[in-house]
């Protein structure tokens, strides 16, 4: 005997209220598939459920027996399914990213606390790593970059990026020289980012101070060569020369005094733009949607950030 759990919600529902056409409008289907429903019933059972008459519905012995059996166990299953389709409403599911590995550790440590508590459904699989991934080749749910993506199908937003500005060692910069003049700033070592596909050192360096534009060609650079944020401020913390980093990441090395900004302030001209990108926004997964919508709202706090998103 094969009895559904529709058919035992619709007996519930009628023993409930003793009435076919308010059972049929709390339930949102017609009197006719109801009254069907529970003669089918009846005949699954080989019992009969209710006394019905033009005026009342009553219940049988049989049928009362029944519901006191059910009633309990029906509330239950329906409290279950309700709780499923509410939790099915959420964003839930994996999102699989990829970030450059210092914005990467700054939006953990910065821009997401609080996500998974408001989204307690979503997971993320995180990818740390300083190279372009391809979203369907890495089988990506998005990534953030630096520039804007030359593919069409890839849609992309602009996140605040945190200004890059010049810092060096204590040790490097002696106390009565804290403030440098620009004139000599080719004197002093620098350490400067190489890219990993670059060929050779750009030595040029652009940057702004006080509003008016410069540009030098420092005559002693690091003999150490790095593509990585991280490495450049271990280089500049050693003493190596003065390099320019974000801002978001050298919070804690101000604070504790083993990196100093360099005055008159020096804010590099062409430092990279941040995007997240994705495949596409028509079939933007929720999951997707509300962690994107996410990043770029919290990221709209940076203290110093010099751009805004523009979507």
């Amino acid at each position: 005997m094969n009895i559904d759990y529709q058919s035992l919600k619709y007996f519930c529902k009628v023993s409930e209220t003793l009435n076919f056409s308010r059972a049929a409008r709390e339930l949102s289907i017609q009197k006719s598939l109801l009254s069907r429903k529970i003669v089918e019933l009846e005949a699954q059972l080989n019992l009969r459920l209710f006394h019905r008459t033009t005026r009342k519905v009553g219940m049988t012995d049989e049928g009362l027996a029944l519901f006191n059996e059910l009633k309990e166990g029906i509330q239950i299953l329906e409290n279950a399914v309700n709780a499923n389709k509410s939790n099915n409403s959420k964003p839930n599911g994996t999102i699989r990213v990829s970030t450059p590995v210092e914005f990467g550790h700054y939006l953990l440590e910065n821009i997401l606390p609080g996500f998974i508590d408001e989204y307690p459904n979503i997971s993320i699989d995180w990818d740390f790593s300083g190279e372009r991934r391809n979203l369907a080749e890495n089988r990506l749910d998005l990534v953030i970059r630096s520039g804007k993506p030359s593919e069409s199908s890839l849609i992309f937003r602009k996140i605040n990026s945190s200004k890059f500005l010049a810092y060096a060692s204590p040790d490097l910069l002696k106390p009565e020289l804290r403030k440098i003049e620009v004139s000599v700033l080719e004197e002093y070592p620098w350490v400067i980012f190489q890219p990993r596909d670059s060929q050779s050192r750009n030595q040029t360096i652009k940057f702004q101070s006080k509003n008016c534009n410069y540009k030098i060609i420092p005559k002693h650079i690091s003999s150490i060569k790095v593509n990585n944020l991280t490495a450049m401020k271990c280089l500049i913390k050693q003493g190596y020369g003065i390099g320019f980093l974000p801002t978001f990441l050298v919070k804690n090395e101000l604070e504790e005094g083993s990196i100093v900004e360099i005055e008159p302030k020096l804010e590099v001209l062409s430092h990279p733009e941040l995007f997240i990108v994705y495949s596409s926004k028509m079939h933007l997964p929720e999951k997707t949607r509300v962690l994107i919508d996410w990043i770029i709202e919290k990221t709209n706090n940076f203290p110093d950030t010099t751009t805004r998103d523009k979507n």
